[in-house]
């Protein structure tokens, strides 16, 4: 679920960790402060994982409601808007990465957003099946 920059400080604070618990096994008297040390990157990297957990849930909520706004201007109007301001959906600051339009040879509409844990991929609204497809 979460991209690959995301596991780069957990790999590196789990191989810190496992050098710091064989030198803590030989001396005994630095193994609470090893624990100690220890709790406090799990706390930090569980802390990053949330945050970004909910990022992409709020990412999730926003283009559901977006997607729900275009059906109900589909359903009152008989076609898709022009564009995302004609449905009356207030675009938020964290949603300036989602794009709408129609594609002009085959009239079809597009809906994209950038996934927020993957740096260059998309999330796309296929209006015909209605489900959300991941692209590269």
């Amino acid at each position: 679920m979460f991209g690959f920059m995301m596991f780069f400080p957990a790999a590196m604070a789990l191989l810190w960790w496992l050098i710091k618990a064989i030198w803590a096994i030989r001396q005994p008297e630095n193994w609470r402060r090893h624990k100690i040390i220890g709790a406090a990157w799990l706390i930090g990297l569980a802390a990053c994982f949330a945050i970004n957990a909910y990022y992409v849930y709020a990412a999730e909520q926003d283009m559901r409601q977006v997607v729900a706004d275009i059906e109900r201007y589909r359903a009152q109007h008989g076609k898709y808007p022009d564009q995302l301001a004609d449905t009356g959906t207030q675009v938020k600051q964290d949603m300036q990465h989602a794009r709408y339009g129609k594609i002009k040879d085959t009239n079809q509409v597009y809906l994209v957003y950038k996934v927020p844990y993957i740096i260059f991929d998309y999330y796309r609204y296929d209006f015909q099946t209605k489900q959300w497809e991941q692209t590269d």
